[in-house]
């Protein structure tokens, strides 16, 4: 298989990747797909978290490139009609691991005639689904909310957060040194979110495959996959209990567990009470992680009871709107000089290409 045909989809997170990951470059019968999510093979999901998080001093970059010429021989020997080869990784966008920077030039030396894909989405909604996800996760720096959630980021200089990732324009000068503008595709998530069916038909003919089958891998999903119901405020406020286990406050936390629990059936009720942990006095990071598990558990159980509230809001300050803004703005300016794609939706006052 000629290289060239070789796409390469870098995010953003939280613009529909897993979606597009599950729904369409796994399952489409002309794409020769080789990771993130359901790329079958163990060694290949491996290398990509090496690829993405691994420092340079301990890199194996021949070891992880042998790993995917393997998959890509896979290809070539079984399956003739795969068109292209795809890898989709939105931690190649982060900055929560590595310098970005890092995993493009690795990507540059790995393959060096790849076409990158980029999906973006409104910096501050992008931010507010971050912080939910993260939140979801019971993330310690996100518990004392959204606004000293996004200032910690970016006092810390974006240094080991997910917030890096509104430097737009970093993101893009690294794959623009790294493979030219002319092989860097931006898309826009609010496209796929309006017009989901218009947006996979342009998809499917930028990646050179067919789009009738991607549009019934689409609509088997219900054709929306994508909208994704959010944090309720109920699940928000749940969320956040979790700071009392942070702080050590193990039976105050199991005392807010317990009106839920009480909303549970009598086997999920026994099944939450046996994941609580008996001993408060042993060891931290396993009190830790089994009221976590405890945690996630009444999470799924009790959706029907979180569902009744209203959607949750996270709210930027005026300021630190204004920053990230500011932050965001000299890469909507690239966006729209070289790639050719509006963003003036985005912004109150429309930006130039100048």
């Amino acid at each position: 298989m000629d290289m060239k045909s070789l796409w390469v989809h870098i995010g953003l997170a939280k613009t529909a990747t897993t979606t597009l990951q599950g729904m369409l470059f796994s399952r489409h019968p002309e794409i020769g797909y080789l990771g993130k999510n359901r790329v079958p093979n163990e060694r290949a999901r491996e290398a990509l978290i090496r690829f993405t998080r691994t420092p340079e001093s301990k890199f194996d970059f021949e070891d992880t490139r042998s790993v995917f010429y393997e998959l890509i021989q896979q290809h070539e020997r079984m399956e003739s009609q795969k068109r292209i080869l795809l890898l989709s990784e939105e931690d190649l966008t982060t900055f929560r691991f590595i310098d970005p920077g890092f995993c493009a030039s690795r990507l540059r030396r790995m393959f060096p005639d790849a076409r990158i894909l980029l999906v973006i989405r409104e910096p501050m909604e992008w931010l507010q689904s971050m912080y939910f996800f993260r939140l979801s996760l019971r993330f310690p720096e996100t518990l004392d909310g959204f606004n000293a959630w996004l200032k910690n980021g970016l006092e810390r200089r974006f240094v080991r957060t997910d917030i890096g990732q509104i430097q737009i324009g970093t993101l893009l000068d690294y794959y623009v040194d790294c493979f030219s503008a002319e092989k860097i595709t931006v898309l826009r998530y609010e496209d796929l979110v309006s017009d989901g069916r218009q947006f996979i038909i342009s998809l499917s003919e930028l990646l050179g495959v067919d789009p009738q089958i991607a549009l019934a891998l689409f609509y088997a999903e219900g054709g929306a996959p994508f909208r994704k119901l959010r944090v309720t405020e109920k699940q928000k406020m749940f969320f956040e209990k979790y700071k009392l286990v942070i702080q050590g406050r193990y039976l105050e936390y199991m005392d807010e567990l317990r009106p839920l629990m009480a909303t549970l059936g009598g086997a999920q009720r026994r099944r939450a009470m046996e994941m609580i942990p008996t001993d408060l006095n042993g060891d931290r990071t396993v009190i830790e992680t089994e009221l976590k598990n405890v945690s996630a558990f009444l999470d799924r159980a009790c959706q029907t009871e979180f569902l009744e509230s209203r959607s949750a809001s996270a709210e930027a300050d005026p300021d630190l709107k204004e920053r990230v803004i500011e932050i965001w703005k000299p890469g909507a300016r690239v966006i729209a000089s070289r790639f050719n794609s509006s963003v003036n939706a985005y912004f109150a006052e429309p930006v130039s290409a100048s």
